[in-house]
């Protein structure tokens, strides 16, 4: 792998095998780090809509959202991510979901954030298709997160990694879909 920005590696061969478990060694200052993460299939039906039902509270303006809907495939547990990247920045926020009461149903989840979506606006959502220990890593990262700003949340810990010693970030071998949708 090359490193293509601090923290961060690819390969330039393109395409994994689905069902493959992938895995990665690292040797840094005399410790030795494993993880590894299973490709799972992607999704094969899937679109976006945008969501203007929604009311903010301070503005009494309608909010536009993007809402992503895909049908889940029957009898294999899924796990999936979200990325938003609205007019070319992507959002920080942490958006998964599992099929755990949806089996082989369709999935909606509404991908919101602070900042409501204005007419013009190009959304690209990056559907990744993830194993459990990587959907783990990202729930308790968001809980993580979520903690400090609920009185009433639990203490703060490190998430959940797939990355032994104790290593903080996760490895993950995942399909993915891209879909664009232009605010109306």
């Amino acid at each position: 792998l090359t490193e293509t920005s601090p923290g961060n590696y690819s390969s330039t061969k393109k395409g994994g095998e689905v069902g493959r478990n992938y895995a990665i060694n690292i040797s840094s200052n005399g410790k030795d780090y494993q993880g590894s993460s299973i490709m799972p299939a992607p999704v094969t039906n899937y679109t976006l809509i945008i969501d203007s039902s929604m009311t903010d509270d301070k503005t009494n303006q309608k909010m536009k959202e993007v809402v992503v809907i895909l049908k889940d495939s029957l009898s294999v547990k899924n796990y999936y991510r979200f990325v938003k990247v609205v007019n070319g920045v992507t959002k920080s926020n942490i958006y998964v979901v599992d099929d755990q009461l949806r089996d082989g149903d369709w999935i909606i989840n509404m991908l919101y954030d602070e900042n409501s979506l204005k007419t013009g606006d190009s959304v690209k959502v990056l559907i990744q298709s993830i194993d459990k220990n990587v959907y783990d890593y990202f729930k308790t990262l968001f809980q993580t997160i979520t903690s400090g700003s609920n009185p009433l949340g639990s203490t703060p810990n490190n998430p959940v990694s797939n990355i032994n010693n104790k290593a903080l970030g996760y490895f993950s071998a995942y399909s993915e879909r891209e879909i664009t949708i232009l605010v109306p």
